[in-house]
C-alpha cells in the first residue's frame, strides 16, 4: 500500500477549520445581519410614446402670448363650422388668460397694435399705390403728402383707423394680438361648454358689426357680459354702443344668411355697452303755454276774417240794389 502523508491531511483540515472559524466570527460582527432595503416597486420601463409638451404659461402681467399657443391654430378656416379638437386647448387657455388680465393692460396693448398697423398701412400704400405708379416724381410727392396727412389723422384719432379691414385682409399679422372694435350687435347668446382644464362652464357669443365691416360681423366669445345687456333677442333688434377689446384668435367659419363666411373670432373677458340715452318724450311745460298762445292767435284771425267777410258781403248786397247804385240805368 502506498504510504499516506498525514501531515498534509492535517494541514488541509487546519485550513478548512480556520475558514469556518472566520465565517462564524464574521457573522457576529456589527452590520452583518442588517437587512438591505429594497424598493417596494421595481422601476418600470419608460413609455416609448412621448407625451405632448404642455404649452408654456403666459406672463400674467403682459398681454403678449407665446407663439406656441397658436402652433395648431390655422389662421384661416380649414373646412366646416366650429373649432377643431387641436384648437380647443389654446381656445380655453386664452379665454382663461384674458379674463385675468387688467383692463389697462389690454387697452395699452390694443393701442400699440393699432399704431403698428397704421405704420404698416403707410408702408404698403407707399409700395403698392405710389412707388408702383408710372407718374412723375412731382405727382408721387403729392400723393405722399396726402398719405402723410391721412396717417397723421389716424394717429391723432386712433378709432378712426379701419382696423376691421386688417382683420379680414391681414389676418396673419392680427392673430394673437390684442384688437379692439366697436359698433352695434345683432346677436348675444349664452351657451354651456364642455369640460375643460380652466373651470369655464358658460360662455357668451356676441355678433358685432363694425361701421367699416360692410355687413360682415366680428364674432366675440367672452366669459361674461355686462349687467343689463339683453340676451337671445330677435335678429330684427339692434343694440348700438358696444365695443370689445380682446385677442384675435383666427378667421372663423360663420354661417351667414346666404353662405359660409370667414369672419374674425375675438376672445375676450367681456364687452362694453354704452346704450344711447333715451330721447325724452315728455312735453315741456312751456310748450303748453306756446300752444295756447298760438291757438288764441289763430282763433283771433279766424274771427277777424269772418267779420271782414260779412262786411264785404253787406257792401256787395247794397251795390247790387238799383236804388243805391247810381250807375244803374233807369228804365225809360
Amino acid at each position: 500500500m502506498p504510504s499516506v502523508n498525514r501531515s498534509n491531511i492535517f494541514h488541509g483540515m487546519d485550513l478548512r477549520v480556520f475558514a469556518w472559524c472566520l465565517l462564524i466570527v464574521g457573522m457576529h460582527l456589527p452590520g452583518w445581519s442588517q437587512e438591505i432595503s429594497l424598493p417596494d416597486e421595481q422601476p418600470t420601463r419608460k413609455s416609448v410614446i412621448a407625451k405632448p409638451k404642455p404649452l408654456p404659461d403666459a406672463d400674467p402681467e403682459l398681454a403678449s402670448l407665446p407663439k406656441e399657443w397658436f402652433k395648431l391654430v390655422p389662421v384661416k378656416p380649414t373646412g366646416g363650422l366650429g373649432l377643431s379638437p387641436d384648437e380647443n386647448e389654446p381656445y380655453y387657455r386664452i379665454l382663461d388668460h384674458v379674463r385675468n388680465l387688467p383692463e389697462s393692460t389690454l387697452s395699452k396693448a390694443a393701442r400699440e397694435f393699432r399704431l403698428s398697423m397704421i405704420d404698416q398701412f403707410a408702408e404698403r400704400t407707399v409700395a403698392e399705390k405710389i412707388e408702383a405708379r408710372t407718374d412723375t416724381e412731382a405727382q408721387k410727392n403729392a400723393l405722399r403728402k396726402q398719405l402723410e396727412k391721412r396717417v397723421n389723422q389716424y394717429r391723432e384719432d386712433l378709432p378712426s383707423y379701419p382696423l376691421i379691414r386688417d382683420a379680414f385682409n391681414q389676418s396673419e399679422k392680427c392673430q394673437g394680438q390684442v384688437v379692439s372694435f366697436s359698433g352695434h350687435i345683432r346677436q348675444a347668446i349664452s351657451f354651456p361648454v364642455g369640460e375643460n382644464d380652466f373651470g369655464i362652464k358658460t360662455l357668451y357669443q356676441v355678433t358685432l358689426f363694425d361701421e367699416e365691416s360692410k355687413g360682415y360681423p366680428v364674432i366675440i366669445i367672452c366669459t361674461e357680459v355686462p349687467d343689463g345687456l339683453p340676451l337671445n333677442f330677435p335678429e330684427t333688434q339692434v343694440y348700438d354702443g358696444v365695443s370689445v377689446t380682446g385677442y384675435y384668435f383666427k378667421l372663423f367659419a360663420y354661417e351667414g344668411k346666404e353662405d359660409l363666411q370667414a369672419v374674425p373670432l375675438v376672445l375676450a373677458k367681456t364687452v362694453s355697452w354704452s346704450p344711447p340715452e333715451p330721447t325724452s318724450r315728455e312735453f315741456p311745460d312751456w310748450g303748453y303755454g306756446f300752444v295756447i298762445a298760438v291757438g288764441v292767435v289763430v282763433l283771433f284771425m279766424i274771427v277777424r276774417s269772418n267779420r271782414s267777410t260779412n262786411r264785404l258781403k253787406s257792401v256787395r248786397e247794397k251795390m247790387s240794389s238799383s236804388e243805391d247804385n247810381p250807375f244803374e240805368n233807369s228804365a225809360e
